[in-house]
């Protein structure tokens, strides 16, 4: 399912490319995050620490307007949760791995000729069973980022926030949401 997923995604960038200005831009990236787990509602369950991931990912970027792109494409995060369960008789510690696929649809504006903003939902699958709750759902995030241009090529740095599966793609029985902190770092190329 995975590879389908990244050939419709790959076919789409394809066609955004055809209807493009000659401003598009495509950016590859390379990130951390730090992920918390938000209770939003009050339950007794496992408690969840460490939940550091990796992430890998590419952007291409379609112009709206003067400074201002969609911007769509995919993003691998992938990490390992630290989980320990204390009951009556018991104390139990124990890794699992988190993996999650998104795709984003956002919005992002230049500003000041080297920084700008970004912001909107993401279509969020995770790949992976976990003791928390699923964070398969429509995710929203934010950033402020800051890059620089060399010719064709520019280079960028991103911290950015998200909330994963604020609308789930399925019921959810302990209300966990994962929240991050991330920072990304990539190339661009204008196409």
């Amino acid at each position: 399912m995975t590879k389908h997923i990244l050939f419709l995604i790959f076919s789409m960038l394809l066609s955004l490319k055809g209807f493009s200005q000659t401003h598009s831009e495509l950016r590859l990236f390379l990130g951390s995050a730090h992920l918390v787990l938000v209770e939003i509602k009050n339950v007794t369950s496992p408690e969840f620490e460490n939940i550091e991931t990796r992430m890998i990912g590419g952007n291409y970027l379609h112009p709206l307007g003067k400074d201002l792109y969609l911007v769509s494409g995919f993003r691998y995060q992938y990490g390992v949760v630290d989980i320990t369960e204390i009951g009556d008789s018991y104390y139990q510690h124990k890794e699992e791995t988190f993996q999650l696929m998104s795709i984003p649809l956002q919005v992002e504006k230049s500003f000041w000729k080297y920084f700008f903003v970004h912001g909107g939902p993401s279509i969020d699958w995770q790949m992976t069973k976990s003791r928390f709750d699923q964070q398969s759902g429509i995710g929203m995030g934010i950033g402020l980022g800051a890059s620089y241009r060399l010719n064709n090529f520019s280079f960028f740095i991103n911290p950015r926030f998200k909330m994963n599966a604020l609308i789930p793609f399925r019921e959810k029985p302990y209300k966990h949401n994962l929240t991050e902190l991330g920072l990304q770092f990539g190339l661009g190329y204008k196409l």
